[in-house]
């Protein structure tokens, strides 16, 4: 079932997704056990995921931390905001988000906008298709 909001599924769908994430976190060079600690969080409550929750999975991430590619960053970005699968919104130098989704371009001085506008153009199908 699908509503503005969230995706609905089965728990164990919604469990498998997230330690995904989390075995791909734990194989990083310096993994990030706040966030393996948020995610887990997540997999034993849920059996949904919800704009709030994709929201939890964001973390800050320096454009000097290896396997970041810069060729595919707008020119002004400071830093990103990094979610699961590599997903990410920028940060500009000009105190605005960016976000491009399906190769439209969208810009916001609000991360919360930004991750809204991320959530219902691309994230939402993303989710439900690795959930089904």
């Amino acid at each position: 079932m699908k509503t503005n909001n969230y995706i609905y599924t089965t728990n164990n769908k919604v469990m498998n997704f997230l330690f995904t994430e989390i075995i791909a976190e734990k194989l990083r060079l310096r993994p990030n056990i706040e966030y393996i600690r948020k995610l887990q969080r997540l997999a034993d409550k849920k059996d949904e995921i919800e704009l709030k929750d994709f929201r939890k999975m964001a973390r800050a991430i320096s454009l000097d931390s290896k396997g970041i590619n810069r060729s595919l960053l707008h020119k002004d970005c400071s830093f990103i905001i990094k979610y699961f699968d590599d997903l990410y919104i920028q940060y500009l130098s000009t105190d605005e988000y960016y976000v491009k989704c399906n190769g439209v371009v969208f810009l916001t001085t609000t991360l919360a906008n930004a991750e809204e506008y991320f959530w219902n153009n691309q994230v939402k199908e993303i989710i439900k298709t690795k959930l089904n």
